[in-house]
């Protein structure tokens, strides 16, 4: 795949540099919503973590891909979900977390890719 993408965007050179026009737009627009208990949270923080406290982070997005020439428009809808967990028992496992925070989102990445790439886009 790094080689597909070296071909893809190489030709454009360094950003606010470009060589030539794009072939593609891509817009990328939704929500990052985070549903949690506020209460919980400062009670959590109260207790310094004794309390454990969860955060679920939901991603709902919308890509959309339009090819400049010519005009073609290639759109998928995103959605994914991550609950964390804080607490003083999972303290040493933070960074943990963090992986799958960071993971969730090149999942969609690599989602939303494969499903634009299926649909025609990318083909120049």
């Amino acid at each position: 795949m790094k080689a597909m993408q070296r071909d893809l965007f190489g030709r454009y050179g360094v950003a606010g540099d470009l060589k030539r026009e794009p072939d593609f737009t891509l817009t990328l627009s939704g929500v990052r919503d985070e549903e949690s208990s506020f209460a919980l949270a400062v009670l959590c923080g109260l207790t310094l973590l004794v309390i454990p406290s969860n955060a679920t982070l939901i991603y709902d997005l919308d890509v959309v891909l339009v090819g400049n020439k010519p005009p073609q428009s290639y759109s998928v809808k995103v959605k994914n979900g991550i609950t964390t967990c804080t607490e003083i028992i999972f303290l040493p496992f933070l960074p943990i977390f963090w992986v799958g925070s960071y993971h969730a989102t090149n999942d969609m990445a690599d989602y939303a890719y494969e499903e634009l790439r299926k649909q025609g886009g990318f083909q120049r």
